[in-house]
């Protein structure tokens, strides 16, 4: 994430570092779960209905003082570097592994559900040719991953990973440049929008059978600052046509595969 993202905090472990938590002060942490663990920023999940939930929310939370939430300062990303790569080698990896793509920069909700279905395309393409037109590659994955902003900005990340032998190296980069430069050039099939449409609004919110996926998808609405959105979200997929798709594939896409400036990330056994 430090070669993705270069002053957004997604580029921090989530645990910290020995360093940044040995610097910690009792009233650093304090001050953290004061203004974060408040009730209004409450999550629920599990086997539980509405009506419990609010009773025992009041129960243990009626009593809790009034505080402000938190604010967290988010710094804004630069665009995209050119010939931005990584490369590390070590013992623990038992195959070689590839991870290229290219960030988004606050694209609009309805941009996010295009993203969405451009990341599915990339996808099965990339997904059929490593494994089965030439099956070179142990484990796959590609598609936009959204990162939930705690403020006004919104960074996303579409990307593509396979891990492989490292003698498919070479080949496994070369399919990935040719994939997303057929995303670049607008090469999308009609017919698979439609099926990659239908497969997302299959998990649209409401048709989630299991609570934890609901409070997943709430939580992302919530952290984005428009929970609104939830109901949105059905019409802007319904949306997403060839041409509206091309339009956001020229806004996000487009410069960064021209220019060479896809971030590649390539771990070494």
């Amino acid at each position: 994430m430090e070669t993705i993202f270069k002053r957004h905090p997604l580029r921090k472990s989530i645990v910290g570092s020995e360093e940044t938590v040995r610097s910690l002060t009792a009233q650093e942490v304090r001050s953290f779960y004061e203004g974060m663990f408040i009730p209004q920023a409450l999550i629920v999940a599990g086997d539980i209905g509405f009506r419990e939930t609010m009773k025992l929310a009041n129960k243990y939370f009626r009593e809790f003082p009034e505080r402000k939430e938190a604010t967290l300062g988010i710094n804004d990303e630069p665009e995209n570097y050119t010939k931005n790569s990584r490369v590390v080698q070590g013992t623990h990896f038992h195959q070689a592994h590839l991870l290229m793509g290219l960030k988004v920069f606050n694209p609009t909700q309805k941009e996010v559900a295009g993203l969405e279905i451009i990341g599915s395309c990339l996808a099965k393409r990339f997904s059929d040719r490593v494994l089965n037109q030439e099956p070179i590659s142990y484990m796959r994955r590609a598609g936009y991953f959204g990162s939930p902003s705690f403020s006004s900005s919104h960074y996303g990340f579409l990307a593509a990973y396979a891990s492989f032998d490292i003698k498919h190296l070479a080949r496994v980069e070369e399919i990935m440049r040719e994939e997303f430069l057929k995303i670049s050039n607008g090469d999308i099939d009609s017919k698979m929008i439609e099926q990659k449409i239908r497969v997302a609004l299959k998990s649209y919110i409401f048709a989630q059978e299991k609570s934890m996926d609901i409070a997943r998808l709430l939580l992302d609405y919530y952290l984005r600052g428009a929970p609104e959105g939830i109901y949105e979200y059905a019409s802007d997929m319904k949306e997403c046509s060839l041409q509206n798709l091309t339009e956001i594939i020229q806004k996000h896409v487009t410069a960064c595969v021209a220019n060479d400036s896809l971030t590649k990330v390539v771990l070494l056994p």
